[in-house]
C-alpha cells in the first residue's frame, strides 16, 4: 500500500495500483457485494474521472486534490475491509517480510 503514495508515482500509476488490491480483495470477498459496492463505485469514479493533464500541469490542481481526496477515501475503505475481514494474517506479512527484507545479498 506505501506504493500508492511514492513521490514519484502518477495518480495513473496510484490508481492502478488501487484497482489491482482492490481486484484482488474483490476475489477474495466474493459473495459480500455489499461491502464491495462502496469500494467499486469510487473505483468507477476514479477511472472515468482520471484526466492525464492531472499529472502534469497545475493549473489543475483543484481538479487533481478533488481526485486524491477519492483516491485517500478508496485507500482507506480498501484498508478497513481488509483488515475488518482478515483477509491479510500476520502469517502473511511475516513471510512478505522474510522473503523481500530478509535476504541481504540482492
Amino acid at each position: 500500500m506505501s506504493l500508492i503514495y511514492n513521490s514519484n508515482g502518477s495518480l495513473y500509476q496510484r490508481t492502478n495500483l488501487i484497482a489491482i488490491i482492490f481486484s484482488d480483495v474483490e476475489a477474495m470477498l466474493d459473495k459480500k457485494e455489499d461491502l464491495l459496492k462502496p469500494i467499486r463505485e469510487n473505483m468507477k469514479l476514479l477511472r472515468e474521472g482520471y484526466e492525464p493533464i492531472m499529472d502534469r500541469d497545475i493549473t489543475v490542481m483543484a481538479k487533481r486534490l478533488a481526485y486524491e481526496q477519492v483516491l485517500d477515501d478508496t485507500r482507506t475503505a480498501l484498508i478497513k475491509l481488509i483488515d475488518k475481514e482478515n483477509l491479510v494474517s500476520t502469517s502473511n506479512l511475516m513471510t512478505v517480510k522474510a522473503t523481500k527484507w530478509g535476504n541481504n545479498d540482492e
